[in-house]
């Protein structure tokens, strides 16, 4: 009796053995230095940052010696401050402009190409026909300023008032490129006689126009405008705002705005001043562009470059570009039809 007893306990003792160390007979060999296992899942790695490497190109669909010329040349040395490269501003003026839009626009995603647009230009060209570029579809960056515009006349023009040009049979308005929403819109509004002449490279050119005699009136931004009133060479007549130019009252220049000559709608005819980088550049590069875009408008040496040369600032990031953009379109939209009449001749 006290024999099987002690068979049985052999025979479990034989069974637990080989249940822990397996069918195979063998013992599990022991790692003191084995590590525990991993029950963390592993993190992604992030995308690197983009630091441009080469010369960036800034295109700008303007004329040199404009508004967006004298913006684009005026930040570009603080964001090669910020960006440690080269940025390279290169006008691009044909086909009033939308060449180098359309350059911009199928320019390689990769950081390296940059474009000044004109806002309300390329919106408005876009509703009358189709275009080369989708304006919606440009990644933009931040908006460094925008600008309402003025009605000017020449030093020597018989024109003062409104009064007078309502009185007058026939006014020829100088245009770079053909006229546009802020020639159609503010004339047809104001009920005003007039005939284009179009062609012109760009505002410098319009202006020369103007000083000469050559036409009587042309359309430009405030701020643009500024410089050939200073020099005695043109005047404002009306500025297409509710409230008073900034940029004429600090240089102590009266001009009556168009609310107050009772038509408080051409207030809206503003004009943003937006840096987009060509569609599908990635965020990770978008960023840094916007980042030293900022930096460089918040940079106290270039505001007072800004203030110096009479260039008023108004930075949006990228997040409030695309309501101006569509801002523009709810606004050119009820024209659209005016503006085909004339912008596709």
């Amino acid at each position: 009796m006290k024999r099987s007893i002690w068979i049985f306990f052999l025979l479990l003792l034989v069974i637990g053995f080989l249940f822990i160390t397996g069918c195979d007979g063998t013992t599990p060999a022991i790692d003191d230095e084995a590590e525990p296992e991993e029950t963390a899942q592993e993190e992604e790695p992030e995308e690197d940052e983009w630091t441009p490497e080469g010369a960036i190109l800034f295109i700008v669909p303007k004329g040199a010696g404009g508004g967006y010329d004298v913006y684009a040349r005026g930040i570009a040395p603080y964001m090669e401050k910020y960006l440690g490269v080269p940025v390279i501003v290169e006008n691009e003026p044909a086909g009033d402009g939308l060449y180098g839009v359309q350059l911009a626009y199928e320019a390689d995603p990769d950081g390296y190409t940059i474009v000044m647009l004109d806002i309300g230009q390329i919106v408005a060209y876009e509703l009358v026909e189709e275009q080369a570029y989708v304006t919606r579809d440009f990644e933009l960056l931040a908006q460094m300023a925008t600008y309402n515009v003025a009605i000017f006349t020449g030093a020597d023009s018989p024109y003062n008032t409104l009064d007078d040009l309502k009185a007058a049979d026939n006014i020829i308005v100088g245009a770079s490129g053909s006229p546009q929403r802020n020639e159609v819109i503010p004339f047809t509004a104001l009920d005003l006689e007039v005939s284009y002449v179009s062609g012109y490279d760009g505002t410098a050119d319009v202006m020369v126009a103007l000083a000469r005699g050559d036409v009587d009136l042309t359309v430009s931004p405030d701020t643009t405008g500024l410089d050939y009133v200073l020099s005695g060479d043109v005047r404002p007549l009306i500025f297409l705002g509710t409230e008073p130019s900034e940029a004429f009252e600090n240089s102590g220049i009266d001009c009556p705005t168009a609310a107050e000559l009772g038509y408080p709608e051409l207030g809206s005819l503003v004009g943003p001043r937006i840096i987009a980088a060509p569609p599908g550049t990635p965020e990770h590069i978008t960023s840094v562009l916007e980042d030293a875009i900022l930096k460089s408008m918040a940079d106290p040496d270039f505001l007072a470059w800004a203030d110096e040369a009479g260039r008023p600032m108004h930075p949006v990031s990228s997040e409030g570009c695309g309501e101006i953009v569509q801002g523009m379109f709810n606004l050119f939209t009820p024209y659209t039809e005016l503006l085909r009449e004339y912008m596709t001749r």
